[in-house]
């Protein structure tokens, strides 16, 4: 287990982790460090407030189709930092 947390936070992409409802309960370095946002107050945040308005459609599909269902999901959106 140690090895897939290091993986993961040492990774260069973002990586998060959402409830059913888009809310971010995690977050690795380097989506801290992108975004602008320190990992409690980006875990204070629904992942639809960070992409940008024409990519909700597409998000609303990935977490209609697997609300509640612990699914890895390899998708890329385009995201508004802090600043």
């Amino acid at each position: 287990m140690d090895r897939y947390h290091d993986l993961v936070e040492n990774a260069n992409d973002i990586i998060c982790t959402l409830d059913p409802t888009g809310r971010i309960t995690s977050i690795n370095r380097a989506g801290t460090r992108i975004l602008g946002y320190p990992e409690p107050e980006a875990c204070s945040l629904n992942i639809s407030q960070l992409v940008i308005p024409a990519d909700w459609p597409r998000l609303r599909r990935l977490l209609d189709t697997n609300a509640g269902q612990p699914t890895a999901i390899d998708e890329p959106f385009e995201l508004v930092t802090r600043d």
